[in-house]
This record gives C-alpha cells, sequence and structure tokens, in this order.
C-alpha cells in the first residue's frame, strides 16, 4: 500500500516528519463520507521498526474493535477546533495493565460487525451508551503482534458525557484535544535492541504500541485525503 503522497515521501516516515493538519468537525465528516471503500480494506501500517507480523499470526489473528470517539464541545484556547478523544488507563490487573488504549475489545459471537462491538465494549468498559454515538465510519484493518486484527471504529458525541468506568478493566479515563493527533511533535521514537517504537505524548501521558499506531494511521489516511482534495483544486480541467 502507498502511505503517502509524493508530497510526503516515504523516507520521511522514519522521523514522522508530517506536516500539522487543522481538523474540524467538517474535514471529519467529509473525510468519512466519501463513498470511498479504502477506508474499510486498507491495511494499516505498523510504523514501528520491528519484524512484521507473521503470517502465521495474522491467519489466527482475534478479530477485535476499537472506538474513536470524538467528543464535540465549544472550542477554547486549548482546544480550538471543539474535538476531544478518549483514552483509558487498563486496569493493573488484566492482560496489558496499565497500558493507554482506545476503548474496545474483542468481537463476541454475538456482534453482527465491528461497530457492534466497538460501541457494546465502549459502553462495558466506560459506561457510554451506543444510542449516544453518532457512528462515522471505520478506517481499514490493524493486525497487532499481540494476535489480533483491529479495526478502529469512529463516532461524534456531545460533550459533556457521564461515564462510569468499569474498574475490573478500566484504571482512569483521559479526554485529550483531537488536534494533538494530526502534530508530528506529538510523536517520538524509543529504541528497544535491534527495534524502535513510535509513541504518542500529551502532557504526562505516553501511548505506545498498537494504539499509538491507530493514531499514526488516522494522521496519515486524514493528510492523505486533505492533499487530494487540494490536488483536485489544482488539477486542469
Amino acid at each position: 500500500m502507498e502511505v503517502m503522497t509524493k508530497q510526503v515521501s516515504r523516507s520521511n516516515l522514519l522521523s514522522l516528519n508530517y506536516p500539522n493538519l487543522n481538523p474540524s468537525i467538517n474535514l471529519l465528516t467529509d473525510f468519512f463520507g466519501q463513498d470511498h471503500p479504502n477506508h474499510r480494506q486498507i491495511e494499516i501500517r505498523n510504523p514501528h521498526n520491528e519484524h512484521p507480523v507473521s503470517d502465521k499470526v495474522r491467519r489466527s489473528a482475534r478479530k477485535a474493535s476499537v472506538l474513536f470517539l470524538l467528543l464535540k464541545q465549544p472550542p477554547t484556547q486549548d482546544n480550538a477546533c471543539g474535538l476531544s478523544f478518549i483514552l483509558t488507563r487498563r486496569s493493573e490487573t488484566i492482560r496489558f495493565g496499565g497500558h493507554l488504549c482506545l476503548p474496545g475489545g474483542t468481537q463476541d459471537k454475538e456482534d453482527d460487525s465491528s461497530i457492534t462491538t466497538a460501541l457494546r465494549e465502549t459502553h462495558e468498559e466506560i459506561g457510554l451508551e451506543p444510542s449516544d454515538v453518532e457512528v462515522l465510519g471505520t478506517l481499514g484493518k490493524y493486525y497487532s503482534q499481540a494476535g489480533f486484527c483491529i479495526t478502529p471504529v469512529f463516532g461524534f458525541a456531545n460533550h459533556p458525557v457521564e461515564f462510569v468506568a468499569q474498574t475490573s478493566e478500566v484504571a482512569a479515563i483521559h479526554e485529550i484535544p483531537i488536534e494533538m493527533i494530526f502534530r508530528a511533535d506529538s510523536y517520538t521514537t524509543k529504541t528497544a535492541g535491534q527495534n524502535s517504537y513510535y509513541h504518542f505524548n500529551y502532557q504526562d501521558l505516553t501511548v505506545g504500541g498498537p494504539t499509538a499506531s491507530l493514531l499514526i494511521g488516522f494522521y496519515e489516511s486524514l493528510l492523505q485525503y486533505t492533499q487530494r482534495c487540494r490536488e483536485s483544486l489544482t488539477d486542469p480541467l
């Protein structure tokens, strides 16, 4: 899959040397409103410098979904576009305890779609009613080293929202301005042996692993879209 158009070359991926974006409700609505099957079919790349997920892991990967919950609220000096998103910190007593991640989990046999899974898991984890989410759509799939095929689901909700954390799964709930996803300086790399890994940073929060990959994938996809829009305006008739 070609990750970037010519304005952002593949050689820049290691440093994530991308231009900043200014997200808005209209931009995101237009982006997900396209009749664009690639939203559902793309494989979100693994940006980390590590061994690729093996074919064996891919074949046996369990389906999972996460929710990019985008909260609408009046713009402020610290949040010019009036959108934020939610991360949860996993309880220490469960797998990947202490990690920051998007709400979500594995697909149950009763779930009829990735969207159903994301909404159900979010309700179980932080008490948000599925009916309170205006679903925008999905954005591809991501294969993790831990053996999951993750579909990110995107949806709006109106702020304020009263969350109720399921303490057996969620230790804390964090709200972050969405514009931080689209700033290259939000991302740093850390080295472990011969591998290096991206991390998303906001204040005292550090996000790694598949969640960092999904944030970068969202950044890249929206950047591609804005570049295509600019190119379509400059193409001769």
